[in-house]
């Protein structure tokens, strides 16, 4: 019985000296294997911190802003409004900008409509980039919406927008009457969204 129980003290032993054995071997392969890596990236100029990079996924693209569709249909108003003002691609770019407003209360089509008069004028005669418009549109699609137009974001937004028309060679007349329009459909969401409070509270 002591035999017994001493060969098998003596295989256990041995077994964990072999599997001990085994993990020193795996894990000394795996460090030759690294260290070549690292020789072959160094002779091909890749560091370390690159290949690191390299192995780590991809960043998820940003979830698409739901505003964009709008900021397409502004863009492209804005893009044949370039070539001349005409009653139609006012027509189409006062739809479109109150299709932009996402709110319950929209402004009326009448300071809308005074704002898309005075942006096509604005716009008449210059020859921007897509980009430079796309960005046009984008600050606007979020300046008019009056879910936008009273955010913290708001002066910043229009800051930027005013920069890029007076960057575009429009006056600073022009600049100031778009600036005025801003305000004038500000104030008649916030009206129209009184008088929506007040019928329903009676």
């Amino acid at each position: 019985m002591k035999k017994t129980l001493f060969a098998g003290a003596v295989y256990a032993l041995a077994a964990g000296v072999m599997f001990g054995q085994a993990n020193m071997i795996l894990q000394h392969a795996r460090n030759l294997s690294d260290q070549n890596d690292a020789r072959q990236r160094a002779m091909m100029g890749e560091s370390p911190q690159a290949a690191a990079q390299a192995r780590q996924p991809a960043p998820q693209a940003p979830p698409p802003d739901p505003a964009q569709p709008s900021i397409d249909k502004i863009a492209a108003d804005f893009a044949v409004l370039q070539s001349g003002p005409t009653d139609a691609a006012k027509r189409a770019l006062t739809r479109d900008l109150l299709e932009a407003v996402k709110s319950y209360t929209k402004p009326t089509g009448v300071s809308v409509g005074k704002l898309a008069n005075d942006l096509a004028n604005a716009l008449a005669g210059r020859d921007l980039s897509p980009a430079t418009l796309t960005a046009l549109a984008q600050c606007v699609a979020h300046m008019v919406n009056n879910e936008g137009v009273g955010s913290t974001d708001f002066p910043t937004t229009s800051t930027y927008f005013y920069k890029l028309l007076k960057a575009s060679g429009t006056p600073h007349s022009q600049v100031d009457v778009v600036s005025s329009d801003f305000t004038i459909v500000q104030a008649d969401a916030q009206m129209v969204a009184a008088d929506a409070a007040a019928a329903a509270a009676k």
